[in-house]
């Protein structure tokens, strides 16, 4: 087991994989941040998966421009699950139906856009 701090924000967004053995942390008396411990096997391969969605999106971006642009679409396991203009619908069906820690949720549009967090 190795520890690794993660964002409540990103907890609260459905990652269950992280949903464990936490413990809170205040940092600059504004952001609280959880300390879980998990097994780095498991990280890697959900970055993995996310990975290869992210290369699949990339890949066929083009087609999926023609089907979605404007939308935000789900993918799992390399195929587009479900579609919303709305990133809060979609995540709200897809975690039905899914495991949500190994959804990627891309935007489509004409223009290439690279979000750096």
């Amino acid at each position: 087991m190795k520890s690794l701090i993660v964002s409540r924000k990103f907890v609260e967004s459905g990652y269950p994989s992280f949903n464990k053995d936490f413990q809170g942390i205040r940092f600059n008396n504004t952001d609280i941040l959880f300390c879980y411990m998990v097994n780095l096997s498991e990280v890697l391969e959900l970055f993995k998966e996310h990975e290869s969605n992210r290369k699949w999106f990339e890949e066929n971006h083009g087609s999926l421009v023609k089907s979605y642009n404007g939308n935000f679409i789900a993918i799992y396991q390399q195929k587009v699950v479900d579609f919303d203009e709305d990133v809060k619908r979609l995540i709200e069906r897809v975690k039905k139906n899914y495991p949500l820690d190994k959804v990627s949720v891309e935007h489509v549009s004409k223009e290439k856009l690279q979000l750096i967090l």
